[in-house]
């Protein structure tokens, strides 16, 4: 992993940088396995706990960011109190939203990352379909703009994600959650 950094100037995805119009992947899954599959040992907040009791916990001695800040790439400090940038990958940043959870920040013609990232997700034993059958995986593009939507589709479609919600969301086909 590489050095911590604390930066004002981080933000998510604020290290692509280039030509190529950028997406973000939702991974609605546990969190702290998805940490722990990335080599991480820390323990991340569960964001679908509605306990108030559980959040007092995650809160108290100035939160969640202090217990992990040593084994993650950048707690950002100087952002949103729920962020943290949990790795840098080459290409793909992968950080933790206290609000919803694992995000995957990346150009979309770099799908392909993704997808082989989650594949080995998968194989360490992380769901990425719900308990309904539905993927725990969405892709969007990061700004809503008719060309923009447009160009991450064909290279969200060539990937073999498939809109099933709306027309800003792709998620993972049946055979491959």
């Amino acid at each position: 992993m590489e050095a911590q950094v604390e930066s004002d100037e981080i933000a998510p995805g604020s290290s692509l940088t280039g030509p190529g119009d950028r997406v973000v992947m939702n991974v609605f899954a546990d969190a702290t396995k998805i940490a722990h599959a990335l080599g991480l040992n820390i323990e991340l907040p569960d964001s679908d706990n509605a306990d108030p009791a559980y959040w007092e916990r995650i809160h108290a001695d100035g939160g969640y960011k202090p217990r992990i800040a040593s084994q993650i790439a950048d707690p950002w400090w100087n952002g949103d109190p729920d962020w943290v940038l949990l790795i840098g990958l080459p290409r793909v940043e992968v950080w933790f939203d206290i609000e919803e959870g694992v995000k995957l920040f990346l150009f979309a013609a770099d799908i392909g990352l993704a997808l082989d990232l989650l594949d080995r997700l998968r194989a360490r034993g992380i769901a990425l379909t719900g308990e309904d059958g539905r993927s725990l995986v969405w892709v969007a593009p990061t700004r809503l703009d008719d060309a923009l939507v447009a160009r991450v589709r064909a290279h969200l479609e060539s990937a073999g994600l498939v809109q099933v919600s709306n027309a800003i969301i792709w998620e993972l086909p049946p055979g491959r959650r």
